[in-house]
């Protein structure tokens, strides 16, 4: 009786070994830096306008290959962190507010808002649309 409760637990640990080792692999991180920086009145030789960097910290985002982590999860993560006040759009898909700053501050009546946090991803504009939905891998 007890060689068959040994053999039911070898074979029972030898079948969930391989869905862990699954459930293990889904996992994704990504390590970025987030820089949040506002324009100033002055410009530089070249005449483009020059930036005062508000935030800046390198941070560790995870997810798992079904839901990558987005823009908008490394941003509330730092700022849970760091206890920084902060305020998203009324759908929840992107940064509405920081730092004293808030989109609706500005507005013109033929563009809508014109001040906002632009997400830029090495240097570019993401195409994909909102922080929510913006993936970092």
């Amino acid at each position: 009786m007890n060689k068959i409760k040994i053999l039911c637990l070898i074979l029972a640990v030898i079948l969930v070994l391989p869905v862990m080792a699954s459930c293990t692999g889904n996992k994704v991180t990504s390590t970025v830096t987030l820089k949040f920086q506002v324009p100033t009145e002055e410009v530089d030789e070249d005449g483009n306008v020059k930036y005062e960097v508000k935030f800046t910290d390198k941070i560790t985002v995870e997810g798992t290959t079904n839901n990558k982590p987005t823009v908008l999860q490394a941003v509330q993560l730092a700022f849970a962190e760091y206890e920084i006040d902060y305020e998203l759009s009324k759908d929840s898909t992107y940064l509405a507010g920081a730092f004293g700053l808030m989109e609706q501050e500005r507005t013109d009546a033929e563009k809508g808002y014109f001040d906002f946090w632009e997400c830029k991803i090495n240097g570019e504009l993401s195409a994909e649309g909102r922080q929510s939905v913006t993936e970092i891998y």
